[in-house]
C-alpha cells in the first residue's frame, strides 16, 4: 500500500465510526424497548456492544494516526491541503478556491506533500493487521 491509498483510508473512517455508533445506538433503543426483561437478549445485545465498541476504537486509532501523520509535515501549505483533501473530503476544485490554487498546481502540491509524509514502519504493519481483520469479519 502506498502513501496515498493509506491516507484515503481517511476517507470512510467516519462514516464507519459513525455507523457502528448508530447500530449502538439502536441496540440500546432496542434493549430499553423490551425492558431488559430477557436476561439472553440483554447478555446478547451488551455483548453486540462491546464488540462494536471495540471496533469503533481500532477505527478511531487508524484515524488518530492519519491524523498525527498529516500534523508532522513541515511544510504548512502541504499539510493544510492534506488535512482538506484526506480529512475533510474536499474536492481538488474546492480545495484550489480555499487555497487560492489552480486545481493542477494544488495536485503538485499534494504530491510534494505526500514526498514529505513518512508512515513509520510499525505503523503500516499495524494498519494492514487491522485490514486484514476486516476482510477476515466481512
Amino acid at each position: 500500500m502506498c502513501t496515498k491509498e493509506f491516507l484515503k483510508r481517511a476517507f470512510t473512517l467516519n462514516t464507519a465510526i459513525n455507523s457502528k455508533m448508530e447500530r449502538i445506538a439502536k441496540l440500546r433503543s432496542m434493549a430499553e424497548s423490551i425492558g431488559y426483561e430477557r436476561e439472553e437478549l440483554k447478555m446478547k445485545l451488551l455483548h453486540m456492544e462491546r464488540d462494536l465498541d471495540s471496533e469503533i476504537d481500532r477505527l478511531i486509532r487508524q484515524q488518530t494516526l492519519i491524523e498525527r501523520m498529516i500534523e508532522a509535515i513541515p511544510d504548512e501549505r502541504g499539510r493544510t491541503l492534506l488535512e482538506l483533501r484526506y480529512l475533510n473530503r474536499l474536492s481538488w476544485e474546492e480545495i484550489g478556491l480555499r487555497m487560492y490554487l489552480d486545481v493542477r498546481w494544488a495536485q503538485r502540491l499534494h504530491d510534494r506533500a505526500l514526498a514529505l509524509l513518512r508512515i513509520p514502519s510499525a505503523e503500516m504493519d499495524a494498519f494492514y493487521l487491522d485490514e486484514e481483520e476486516e476482510e477476515v469479519d466481512a
